[in-house]
């Protein structure tokens, strides 16, 4: 009987993609490890939450600390609960409610925004090719192991000719993966963090272009795509620079002040204008050398 469960033992990375398709399609934005497992009740020595916050680039850790009292508020009210809480006591789901704490919840990159709704199929879509393409390149990665090591145990009197062709079988498949490090570079973080500092800076011009019109309900949506798109380069920033990361955060804050005193007055002013114009320039550098270092060097 064990050796038929290990025959059928879940592959990882398929695992990855089960957490992938809940996060996007769940109803609730954040979710817990412990209602992770129990959904999907993986054998013992997978660790859900290392693979989960191993995968920045999918999932987002944590949550803010309000948003996680909001959510902690409804679920004692019977709302938003996780299925590990629903066939519990009610003394019982209380003490798990008020146990949760930052660090044992996770969301999908993709729905970091408050009320978040399902991720389209398009981002669902995205991520399940992203993780067929490290299992691909796991597999590879596999067979070339074998390769060099099935290598090592050939004849000593293989011909000169034999010799070359393997030496030039390695070489194309070197290259190969070359190549396919560089896509996967460029269409797993190159690509996201070009997009998402893109929307930011687009939404910090809009916003202090609305704010001077005084359009309030404009400059709201614009500091709403500055959040969210901050939220996408977060993993990035904390990889490559954890001070800049929060001295952009505090920024952002002190921007959205500035943005919301100057739309409730009339008058225009030199004053908020070279501020604006500051805190563009002090955004511009902080991201790029941030996010693109090497471009730097």
């Amino acid at each position: 009987m064990r050796k038929s469960q290990e025959t059928h033992k879940p592959d990882i990375l398929d695992i990855l993609s089960s957490i992938w398709i809940l996060s996007c399609n769940d109803e609730k934005a954040i979710i817990t490890y412990e209602d992770l497992e129990y959904r999907l009740n993986p054998p013992g020595d997978i660790d859900l939450r290392k693979l989960v916050q191993g995968r920045a680039e999918l999932f987002r850790r944590g949550v803010a600390r309000h948003r996680l009292a909001l959510w902690k508020q409804k679920m004692l009210a019977g709302e938003q609960l996780p299925s590990y809480l629903q066939d519990l006591e009610d003394a019982e789901r209380k003490t798990k409610i008020a146990s949760i704490g930052q660090d044992d919840v996770f969301r999908n990159q993709f729905r970091a925004g408050p009320a978040a709704a399902p991720a389209q199929i398009e981002v669902l879509d995205w991520g399940l090719q992203h993780i067929d393409r490290m299992r691909k390149a796991r597999s590879e990665a596999k067979e070339q192991k074998l390769k060099e090591l099935s290598s090592k145990w050939l004849p000593l009197l293989s011909t000169a000719v034999a010799l070359v062709a393997i030496l030039s079988t390695g070489y194309f498949q070197k290259q190969n993966m070359d190549t396919q490090a560089r896509l996967k570079y460029y269409e797993v973080e190159l690509k996201p963090k070009q997009e998402s500092y893109d929307t930011f800076m687009k939404s910090l011009i809009d916003a202090g272009d609305n704010a001077r019109k005084n359009d309030h309900a404009a400059l709201v949506h614009d500091l709403t795509d500055m959040e969210l798109a901050y939220y996408k380069l977060e993993g990035f920033l904390a990889e490559n620079n954890r001070e800049n990361r929060d001295s952009i955060w505090k920024k952002f804050q002190e921007f959205s002040a500035l943005c919301f005193e100057r739309v409730d007055q009339k008058d225009d002013s030199p004053k908020f204008l070279a501020s604006f114009i500051e805190y563009k320039t002090e955004f511009r550098y902080l991201l790029t050398h941030t996010l693109f270092p090497d471009s730097y060097k």
